[in-house]
């Protein structure tokens, strides 16, 4: 118990950190959405990503549907707030299966990544005519529009794309590059 803590959506971030995960999620998350009021929004997401940790690190050898559920969760929510304390970009993502044609959908976010890449700083110094793993792309595209979006999504997207054309190495990774 942390009485100390006036805030209850600080102190639910703090009591449920360990035994309600997700309740401390969803306080963060309302700490976050108060983020204009605030000053103290990446100690508040230090504190998620933190949690978020602990947590998918807990989940990844328990091979259960329930088990690899939390664990993509955490994981998928981790990256989200540690792209949120990098770059301050604040769109919250939804998820792909919320849209009817999630591979139409990535076929057409390819080219959009490519063509504004200046944006995503991790990946400014892409090449369009050099090959790169085929999971930057699900990077980018699970940190900004839909968290849950699966690498085979993206590389069943990648060969249906027109835009880009693509190789796959003797370990089976795909690599991605901008036809000519």
């Amino acid at each position: 118990m942390h009485p100390e803590i006036k805030d209850p959506l600080l102190r639910a971030l703090a009591e449920n950190a360990d035994y309600k995960p997700e309740l401390a999620l969803e306080a963060g998350e309302k700490l976050l959405a108060q983020r204009t009021e605030r000053n103290d929004t990446k100690q508040i997401l230090k504190d998620m990503i933190a949690i978020c940790d602990k947590q998918w690190r807990k989940y990844l050898y328990i091979k259960t549907p329930e088990g690899e559920k939390k664990y993509e969760f955490f994981r998928q929510s981790e990256k989200r707030f540690r792209y949120i304390l990098e770059t301050d970009d604040f769109s919250a993502p939804i998820s792909i299966t919320s849209i009817a044609d999630p591979i139409s959908e990535i076929v057409g976010l390819i080219p959009f990544i490519y063509k504004n890449k200046k944006k995503y700083k991790a990946y400014q110094t892409i090449k369009d005519d050099s090959f790169y793993h085929v999971s930057a792309i699900q990077e980018i595209i699970s940190k900004t529009k839909y968290h849950d979006v699966t690498l085979e999504q993206v590389e069943e997207a990648v060969k249906k794309s027109d835009y880009v054309e693509y190789e796959i190495n003797e370990n089976g990774d795909m690599y991605i590059k901008v036809k000519k």
